[in-house]
Formats: C-alpha cells, structure tokens, sequence
C-alpha cells in the first residue's frame, strides 16, 4: 500500500527521472540518495500545484508495515508542496506502535499535524443507510420478486438481529456490494431465482462470518432436516445419538461466533431455518415445506443448494424457475410444450421437470 507514494512521484517525476538516468550514468559513484532527494525537492517546488498523497485502511496493514508506512512518511514529510492524508483507526495504530516502547501520542503529534477525527454517526442512521441502500436494490429486482416477498419473514429477519452486524458505513457497502453482485446472477428476464431476503441473510453470514457459511455450505442435511426421522434417513445416521450429534455440531459452530454477536446470530439463524428452533431453543417454528418451496427459502431442501453454487437450477441438471415460468406460459400451445419436454429429455432434465411440477 505504501508503494503508492513511489509511484505517484513516479508518475508526476517521470520528466526529472528522464535526465536522473543520464545524470546518473555520468556520475554513478558520486550521485547519492541525498542528492535524489534534493533534485526531487527543487522538481516539487518549481510546481504550481500541491500533490495530494492519500493512504486509506493503514490500520489494516500487517504490524512491521505500518511502522515502516510511519517510517517512510516521518522521512519524506520535509518534501515542499506534498500533504499526506492519513486514514485510520488511531486506536489500533497507537497500540502498535507502542509495543516496541515508543510513546504513540508523541509519536504520531510529530508527523500527523492536522488531526481530524470522523463525526460520529448515531446507530438509528447507520441502520436507516443501510435500509436505503436494501430499497434501492429491490426496486431493480424484476417483478416476480412480489410473488417470493413475505412481509412477515421479512420483518421476523429485520427484527432477529440482522442489523446487529453492521457498526460502519464500511460494512454496509462491503455487503452491498456483494449481495448486489450474486443476487444479479440469480434472476433471469423477469425470473428470480432465489428468495432475496434469505440471500441478503446468508450474504451477512458470509462476510461476517466466512467459516460458519463454510459449514453451511459443507453440511446441507443438518440444516434442511425436518424432523429426527427426516434427517436419519438423509445423513445415513440412526439411532439415538443422530439427533444429538446433528445439534451438538450445530452448537459446537454457533459458539465460534464472538460472544458479541452470538444470541443475534442464533435467532437470526433460525428465522432464516425454522426447523432449527426445536433444536437450538425450547420454543418451535411452524414447519411448511410446500410455503418454503413456494417462497424459494433457503430453509427448502429443492433451494438449498443454489444459494452456496449460485447457479439458476442449483447445477447444469437442475430445472431454473425461469424454465418453470416458461413451460406454464406454453402449456396452452402443445407444439411448443411439446418441443420444450423433447429438449428436456434430450438434457437429461426431465425427471427434475416432473418432481418439480409434482411439488
């Protein structure tokens, strides 16, 4: 990151960097780094323009790299018409510098000399940003988005902690930017593949928390089981400890999340599974497979699968909800209803066609 500096005095030196390599091919063993530096500075004050350096995220570098970025800057802060804009967390700056016993007040007043602290911004319109943003994205969703749109699951999502996770602007365009980008390769023409809402949730687990959407992914039949018998016979486990296995592995992940976030995590969670509440509290979830199907819920057995491959189908075999759309449209001309079932055939998709329609 703080090769920026190199380069932009590169690029704006490149004139003086020219006649250096003569200069320097004349006089390679008398011209030293001082003498650089000065013909730099002669360059710099002849300009009728200051040149702006900004260095953002310092405080995510590694340890060594933010006391060399720090060690650079102090040793070229003395170069005329340059300001440097610092951007950081000066609490977390301070704590490193002050582990090789360095003063960090000190420290920093000698090379920082404005100091401009960010306006702090209340958690009511950090949360009314974020909502902005979300509406902004479903007003380009195609129109099908109304018929997957439950109020209810919705405001059961928003209610459950789903906001708890956002402490910055940061965070909230990071998500954005991410759930804008799946949630694009899901819908075709007017078509949506999956239920926006569960995909916004499951976008939070995965930037949030990149190894419990791992484990989601990993292990489908511990979160989509319906019943102790329904997850016997689709984990191939029986007896009396399934059922205890499937909740201890459940909990076991849940508590790697920080203690912070955890309860908002469980009961975001389970609103997002509901046939996890009798598992992971003593209260139980209305059980409705045909309405999950119906909503394309990640909860579903037939959904599951392509929020974590994000492909329309769920794989090249599976049958997109664009494909349905399209075979009810033509149901009414039976040539081309039955042109459409020969290329199914033809793809080896057919029996998805018909467990589909069956559902």
């Amino acid at each position: 990151m703080y090769s920026s500096l190199g380069i932009i005095l590169l690029v704006i030196l490149k004139e003086w960097i020219k006649k250096f390599i003569v200069v320097k091919l004349i006089k390679i063993n008398n011209y030293t780094i001082l003498n650089i530096k000065n013909d730099i500075k002669e360059c710099l004050i002849k300009r009728d323009r200051k040149i702006l350096i900004i260095i953002d995220d310092i405080d995510r570098l590694e340890r060594n790299e933010v006391r060399q970025l720090f060690r650079i800057i102090k040793a070229n802060a003395d170069f005329p018409n340059t300001i440097y804009l610092l951007a950081y967390d000066q609490k977390i700056i301070e704590r490193i510098i002050k582990e090789n016993g360095i003063n960090s007040e000190d420290f920093i007043k000698k090379i920082v000399q404005i100091p401009f602290n960010i306006p702090f911004m209340k958690r009511e319109k950090l949360i009314q940003i974020l909502l902005d943003e979300l509406n902004k994205n479903i007003k380009e969703l195609p129109n099908s988005f109304d018929k997957v749109f439950d109020k209810n699951h919705w405001m059961g999502i928003f209610h459950s902690g789903f906001t708890d996770f956002f402490e910055n602007i940061r965070d909230i365009k990071r998500f954005l930017n991410s759930y804008s980008f799946n949630l694009s390769l899901l819908f075709q023409e007017e078509t949506i593949e999956v239920n926006p809402i569960d995909l916004m949730v499951l976008e939070v687990i995965r930037i949030f928390f990149p190894d419990f959407f791992n484990f989601m992914s990993e292990n489908k039949v511990l979160f989509v089981s319906t019943s102790k018998d329904d997850f016997q016979w689709k984990s191939r486990q029986f007896g009396d400890n399934a059922q205890k296995e499937r909740i201890n592995k459940l909990e076991k992940n849940i508590n790697k999340i920080d203690k912070k976030y955890r309860d908002s995590f469980k009961e975001m969670l389970i609103k997002l599974f509901p046939q996890l509440s009798g598992l992971l509290t003593n209260s139980h979830e209305m059980i409705d497979e045909q309405k999950w199907l119906k909503y394309l819920r990640i909860c579903s057995d037939a959904c599951f699968d392509i929020y974590f491959t994000l492909y329309p189908g769920g794989d090249e075999k599976g049958i997109t909800q664009n494909e349905i759309e399209e075979l009810k449209n033509i149901s009414g001309d039976l040539d081309r209803f039955r042109n459409k079932i020969y290329e199914y055939i033809e793809n080896y998709k057919i029996n998805t066609v018909i467990n589909d329609s069956v559902d």
